[in-house]
């Protein structure tokens, strides 16, 4: 009889620890973070200068027509970067430098770039068990991209800027700081991501070869590589921030980008 008793001590004891660590567990189920549940709940684009929220309808339209123009534009421009154009040299030609001419074949105004999305801001938390507002503080920042590697103060940059619509302004970059508030759902991660509009400009570079021959003394000019050349310009709205969408996230985990 007293082995018995001892048998549902013990069994009674595991019991009551098992109940007492139930609580403990579905309190800790409940602040875990969800996975893989990041979505869009808000979104801002640029209306006379200005940020102005539009309906997230529009901006899925948005960035579906967006991703279309990227895919179909990247289908019909040339495959090839570089064609190359070189001629035979004469024996003793040596290279005095080389020049370049910008032909636009295009300019496209206000082209939203989708595949460049990035968070501008950190994640702000909402521990409560409630929804609470709060504010995100964000910092935008875009300059140009390009294909090719170039700055404003190389021959082919210089080259660029007499030949590229708008001038030299192609190469400014725009940055500033905002912020909104939101009201963010409990237990819940919330932040601003971006992504630009700009405008685009694409041709081909003409490379000029400049040769002296050191034996002759004569100097001449052949043509080079004929350089693909695809620019996207950043644009800045009337308040300082790089023209584009700006999206509020919201997430049970952190983010990972």
């Amino acid at each position: 009889m007293q082995i018995r008793s001892n048998y549902e001590k013990i069994a009674l004891l595991s019991i009551l620890s098992i109940l007492l660590l139930i609580p403990n567990a579905t309190f800790a189920q409940n602040n875990a973070p969800l996975k893989n549940d990041k979505k869009v709940v808000r979104a801002f684009v640029s209306t006379d200068g200005f940020l102005k929220e539009i309906s997230l309808e529009e901006y899925v339209k948005m960035k579906e027509d967006a991703e279309n123009l990227e895919t179909e534009k990247a289908k019909n421009l040339a495959k090839e970067a570089i064609k190359s154009l070189y001629s035979p040299l004469a024996f003793g030609d040596q290279v005095l430098y080389r020049s370049y001419v910008y032909n636009e074949s295009g300019y496209i105004y206000a082209t939203p770039r989708p595949t460049l999305n990035k968070r501008i801001s950190v994640a702000v938390r909402n521990p409560n068990n409630s929804a609470v507002d709060r504010t995100i503080n964000y910092t935008a920042s875009q300059s140009f991209s390009a294909n090719i590697g170039v700055t404003a103060s190389s021959d082919i940059g210089k080259a660029i800027s007499l030949g590229i619509t708008g001038g030299a302004s192609w190469s400014e970059t725009y940055s500033s700081s905002d912020s909104v508030v939101h009201h963010i759902p409990p237990l819940t991660y919330a932040w601003m991501d971006y992504y630009p509009i700009m405008n685009n400009t694409y041709g081909y570079t003409q490379e000029t070869i400049h040769y002296y021959n050191l034996y002759t003394g004569f100097q001449h000019s052949e043509p080079g590589s004929n350089i693909w050349t695809d620019i996207f310009v950043a644009r800045e709205m009337a308040g300082g921030l790089p023209d584009g969408v700006y999206t509020v996230v919201e997430s049970g985990s952190l983010p990972d980008y």
